[in-house]
């Protein structure tokens, strides 16, 4: 498999990161590479020691083959370059302390990462004490990013030993409501549901695939809870009003929540 990305710096919360990250890894037998970024010549030998010693701890401990490496520039932009430089498999942040508004955190990376990566990124909570990938929820709406992560999902959950439940969360529209009018009926609901699973089906992770009539965060979040997921995977939607933004309402809220770890699969990714 393409190997994995993670961010690392020194703070708890890339920690989480990389030991969430170094399980993956050797989960699906992909290569580990911790990546640290620097804005300043001054700061490398200081980052290149501290990336070789006690950064990298938690790979270490997990008895799984790393690399190392120091870019330079805004870590916001230099993670998600060497991601789709190496053409990883996936990128894993922590999320830190943000609380996901839209209107704060715009500086933190993980934040940036969610909205413009051009690979599929998982943001670790700070609530994740480990790596764990056994039961999956996917949010699949027929979109080309659900489509995108229904691809991705499958791969990693066939690779990693995991077990995947699709939720379609629909809503209810009475005529004549034509713009984004929703879904009409229960059963055609469920037909879109099964169909957009079909992928997940084919590689025999599936356990269940369930349309659910209610808000598609509130229906996902409590898809996590109803059965012990570990992970949650979305689709993130193409470039929208600002150049390059791909996460929707739903993702942000979802994120917001920090439930579990959330990967998130940018279309075509």
């Amino acid at each position: 498999m393409r190997p994995i990305v993670v961010g690392v710096d020194g703070s708890g919360s890339a920690r989480r990161a990389l030991v969430w990250a170094a399980g993956a890894a050797q989960a699906v037998d992909a290569e580990l590479l911790l990546v640290a970024a620097v804005t300043g010549a001054a700061q490398r030998a200081d980052v290149e020691k501290l990336l070789e010693t006690e950064w990298a701890d938690p790979a270490r401990q997990a008895d799984h083959p790393f690399r190392t490496m120091v870019v330079d520039g805004d870590p916001r932009l230099a993670l998600d370059a060497v991601a789709i430089e190496k053409d990883a498999a996936l990128m894993v942040v922590g999320a830190g302390h943000e609380r996901w508004f839209p209107a704060l955190h715009l500086g933190s990376v993980s934040h940036h990462l969610a909205q413009h990566a051009g690979r599929p990124l998982c943001v670790v909570p700070g609530s994740a004490s480990g790596f764990d990938v056994s039961r999956i929820v996917i949010g699949l709406d027929g979109s080309p990013g659900s489509a995108s992560a229904a691809g991705w999902c499958g791969q990693f959950a066939s690779a990693s030993g995991g077990t995947v439940t699709a939720i379609y969360a629909w809503q209810h529209f009475v005529p004549p409501v034509t713009v984004n009018p929703g879904t009409s009926s229960r059963g055609e609901a469920e037909r879109s549901c099964s169909d957009w699973a079909a992928t997940l089906r084919q590689t025999g992770v599936l356990a269940e695939a369930c349309a659910v009539e209610a808000d598609p965060a509130a229906a996902l979040a409590r898809a996590v809870t109803d059965t012990g997921a570990t992970v949650l995977v979305l689709g993130t939607r193409g470039s929208g009003g600002f150049k390059n933004l791909r996460i929707g309402s739903v993702a942000l809220r979802l994120l917001q929540s920090g439930q579990v770890p959330i990967v998130l699969v940018p279309s075509g990714g």
